[in-house]
């Protein structure tokens, strides 16, 4: 899959998927810096990667992932573990492992149906166990 810039779309994102420009919506707005960060991060959880290798898997343009692993380095979620004239490798860091984790959670805790009162179903399911 060729990554073209303008295709990575606002809803492309799907945590463990691979971006897919036949399934963007057609709105014009873009993604914003914070799903951006989750994709790359979700990216990097499997394995180490190179620059290249997380835009192809993300749909996200090679010069805007390149920016943001510089924002995710100096927040200590990421670091580079090679560099060379033509490559650099990413890996995702301890910090980094939490932080993703706890995005996954907020994503589930939207995620889970509510009852009536509108509370999460994990709420009552936890009472029932106490009682």
């Amino acid at each position: 899959m060729q990554v073209t810039p303008g295709l990575a779309k606002k809803g492309a994102f799907c945590l463990g998927e691979t971006y897919n420009s036949n399934n963007h919506n057609n709105s014009k707005s873009k993604r914003t810096f914070h799903i951006i960060r989750t994709a790359i991060l979700n990216s990097l959880s499997g394995s180490q990667q190179t620059i290249n290798q997380i835009a192809v898997k993300t749909g996200i343009n090679w010069r805007t992932v390149e920016l943001h692993l510089t924002y995710l380095a100096g927040r200590g979620l990421v670091r580079e573990i090679f560099s060379s004239q033509y490559v650099r490798i990413f890996a995702l860091t301890e910090h980094g492992r939490e932080a993703l984790k706890n995005e996954i959670e907020k994503l589930m805790e939207k995620l889970i149906i509510k009852n009536p009162e509108g509370r999460p179903a994990r709420d009552i399911e936890e009472e029932r166990k106490t009682t």
